[in-house]
């Protein structure tokens, strides 16, 4: 079953809200959700944010631990995506 990407929309708008005072999180947050159902590894998602590797370290890691994002590792490469029920 795929969610409508409304629904997905819906729900990041209010993780983001969340996530206000984690400038990372929350451009973590928008950036998978123009990615819905793709994966990325963590070098992709510091140049896409133009950030910094210790602060989307940080926020993916507070993210996958919360639920939000999904971690996964394949062929020994770790990639994140949102979790299936965000």
């Amino acid at each position: 079953m795929t969610i409508s990407q409304s629904a997905i929309r819906d729900k990041l708008h209010k993780l983001i809200g969340e996530y206000a005072e984690y400038r990372y999180c929350q451009e973590i947050l928008l950036f998978l959700e123009r990615h819905p159902h793709a994966r990325f590894g963590h070098p992709t998602i510091i140049r896409a944010l133009n950030g910094s590797r210790w602060g989307t370290e940080q926020a993916l890691n507070h993210l996958t631990h919360t639920g939000v994002v999904r971690k996964c590792v394949e062929n020994g490469v770790t990639l994140y995506s949102l979790s299936v029920d965000e």
